[in-house]
């Protein structure tokens, strides 16, 4: 019956242009189901087109939601995973198989607790294999990286119970999702992750925020891995307010761009700023870069464009209750080349941006539908 609802509701997945062509963006779709959708990573696949995951509460409860499209955004697949419970996804790889590995959390096998959620598909989304991991306690996968073959890596979170501190969970799985090794890093209060990559020696380099210890409430978090796993640096970055890293990438140089926002050197009143850090190869700065209004503002994705400089998405406030999509791009020193919003009357924000094949850029996030007040997922091509 569960099935048949998610079959019906999908008849009514719409893909439409919301907003005319600029000389910067080339097309925008969107992505909406009769409930609120959320986009949180794309990336192109082999084919010129793009997929993307998020999550869906249409049936009534929280899915994983998985969209194929074409190389112009328009719909080829939807497919969305899920039990009776809460199922969310973080992250999608396609894998050297042409199928996807899907990165996520759960509490639909046990509901007293989370555990970090991997789901592998073929090249049509249909379920290969479900791995739920974890022991009677709370565990968050928050991104992953595909080793082409050799197994997964995701980062996430664990506590032992809903009130305690969180500190950083580092697995590595084999092709099947069988875990191979995991690695915890933290101390006695918060340490909690947003993204990792491969870096080129065949380690790991992880973004988050930790509390333990922090100049203030929160600091930014890089770690540094090798690919077992094993630290070989971690470096904070903040001042005494809450200062957090959504993203890192490492770039041409050798280092590490990270994107995010701080409060500790926003300019008015305690909101957060949209936060840049170039750092060299061992995590150490070289130089910062903000960006604000009079509201709460912030980075949450980045990448280093063909052109050396760099370009973040992000949310710009516009007004107490308008949100816009923000997208910043930068030369190699975090200077502003051009700095644009798009969005509607509510909330909008961009959460993943990567690049594409041609140079281009694409960007996954939501879009506040005024009409049929619910989020949907919005994908953006920018040049």
């Amino acid at each position: 019956m569960r099935l048949l609802l998610q079959i019906l509701l999908f008849t009514f997945l719409i893909t439409q242009i919301i907003f005319a062509q600029t000389p910067d963006t080339t097309w925008a779709k969107i992505f909406a189901t009769p409930g609120d959708d959320y986009g949180e990573y794309v990336e192109q696949t082999n084919d010129g087109g793009f997929i993307i995951v998020g999550t869906t509460d249409s049936s009534g409860t929280d899915d994983v939601f998985l969209i194929k499209t074409n190389s112009v955004g328009d719909t080829l697949w939807t497919r969305t995973y899920g039990t009776y419970h809460y199922d969310y996804a973080t992250c999608v790889h396609q894998t050297n198989d042409g199928g996807y590995i899907i990165f996520g959390e759960t509490d639909s096998y046990d509901p007293n607790f989370w555990e970090g959620l991997l789901i592998k598909t073929n090249s049509n989304g249909d379920t290969l294999w479900t791995k739920h991991l974890g022991n009677s306690a709370f565990y968050f996968f928050q991104s992953g990286v595909d080793l082409n073959g050799s197994g997964y890596v995701a980062v996430g979170f664990t506590k032992i119970g809903a009130a305690d501190p969180e500190n950083i969970w580092l697995v590595k799985t084999d092709d099947n999702g069988n875990i191979v090794w995991t690695k915890t890093f933290g101390g006695s209060e918060r340490d909690v992750p947003s993204s990792i990559y491969r870096t080129t020696d065949g380690g790991f380099i992880i973004s988050g925020s930790t509390e333990s210890p922090s100049a203030g409430d929160l600091d930014a978090l890089l770690i540094k891995t090798d690919s077992d796993g094993n630290l070989e640096w971690s470096k904070n970055y903040g001042g005494t307010e809450r200062d957090i890293a959504s993203d890192v990438k490492q770039i041409d140089d050798g280092g590490y761009i990270i994107a995010g926002h701080t409060e500790s050197f926003g300019h008015v009143n305690n909101y957060n700023d949209a936060w840049l850090i170039k750092t060299d190869n061992d995590g150490d700065t070289m130089w910062t870069k903000t960006w604000g209004s009079d509201e709460h503002d912030g980075a949450m994705s980045v990448v280093q464009t063909m052109d050396g400089g760099f370009v973040w998405t992000g949310y710009r406030k516009m007004s107490t209750f308008i949100q816009d999509l923000w997208i910043v791009k930068t030369d190699a020193d975090g200077n502003t080349l051009s700095s644009k919003t798009y969005g509607g009357t509510f909330n909008s924000i961009g959460r993943c941006i990567n690049n594409k094949d041609d140079g281009s850029l694409i960007i996954t996030g939501n879009y506040y539908n005024e009409v049929t007040n619910t989020r949907d997922i919005w994908l953006l091509n920018f040049d």
